[in-house]
């Protein structure tokens, strides 16, 4: 294949991938695509599944604040597989398999717990979700011995699910919900919480301990940060200092509740040094475009 051809063939992969591709990207799909933009549809769940593979307890405040549930800090908790194949109709026609990733799923003693990471709004989240806790409680979920507790001889066991809004839109609801009709007359409303995550500060993080959010935080300057540079190349200089200040201003509060959950022993050194460094990987990404900037805030978050 030409050269040329192949680039065009690359271009319109990325091109379409937000309408084709968003619950799932096929292995010959992933395989086209450029470090910066897997880097892109990776880097939200990517962050939050490293964090929980490393540090398992730092899921349990999340759990604490979704669902009102908790366990002991020593609780078993396993992180599960996320990838199910499932056939699909191409749009000529052609049945295919394709793979489906959901983001993070784990278990935490009995209890299957399904996240999902979503940095800017989309209207089918819900179907999105259905889908995933479908091929979830179909391989995890599964009952089919009777017990005290389940008098039927089969049934399926749907997990607690929860999208983790990461960008700073508004009129984000605060549940994703769905009507499901049955053939036999009855209904269900199958309704997500969803938790938006830049109504946290940091303070309120520290005080709930919902550390593992601390690295999303810079995600609310993502818009204003795009704006900076206008069509015509020109920086909004005024626009550009706001930014500086203000994102300076939360990196700092967001490092000492860290160091405070340290000096608590909520976060060991290590824990709190990875959130921290992941933070960084995220205002690495946004200020991509603008390296002296990301300098400025570094010299003043971390001065020499």
């Amino acid at each position: 294949m030409e050269k040329e051809t192949k680039k065009e063939i690359k271009k319109e992969i990325i091109d379409r991938m937000p309408l084709l591709y968003r619950d799932s990207l096929p292995e010959e799909i992933l395989k086209e695509l450029t470090p910066e933009v897997r880097k892109q549809y990776f880097l939200w769940d990517e962050i939050m599944k490293r964090e929980i593979e490393l540090y398992p307890r730092l899921v349990l405040p999340i759990v604490k604040e979704l669902f009102q549930r908790e366990y002991p800090g020593d609780g078993n908790i396993v992180l599960l597989s996320t990838e199910y194949t499932v056939s699909r109709i191409h749009e000529k026609g052609e049945k295919l398999l394709h793979a489906i990733r959901s983001d993070l799923l784990l278990r935490i003693q009995s209890d299957l717990y399904h996240f999902e990471c979503q940095i800017e709004k989309d209207g089918r989240m819900i179907f999105r979700m259905l889908e995933y806790d479908i091929h979830i409680a179909l391989t995890h979920g599964k009952e089919t011995d009777k017990g005290e507790n389940m008098p039927q001889e089969f049934a399926v066991m749907f997990p607690k699910s929860a999208v983790l809004y990461l960008g700073d839109e508004g009129n984000v609801p605060a549940y994703e919900t769905c009507t499901l009709y049955f053939q036999d007359g009855t209904e269900h409303v199958y309704r997500i919480p969803v938790m938006k995550v830049q109504e946290y500060s940091p303070e309120e993080i520290e005080e709930k301990h919902l550390d593992i959010l601390v690295p999303f935080l810079p995600a609310r300057f993502r818009k204003q940060i795009g704006k900076l540079t206008g069509k015509d190349g020109k920086t909004d200089e005024a626009a550009r200092e706001r930014v500086k200040q203000e994102l300076t201003e939360v990196l700092l509060e967001c490092k000492a509740a860290l160091i405070h959950e340290g000096e608590k022993g909520i976060l060991s050194e290590s824990a709190w040094k990875d959130i921290w460094e992941y933070l960084w990987k995220v205002c690495g990404y946004l200020l991509g475009e603008d390296t002296a900037l990301y300098g400025e805030v570094s010299a003043e978050v971390e001065p020499a």
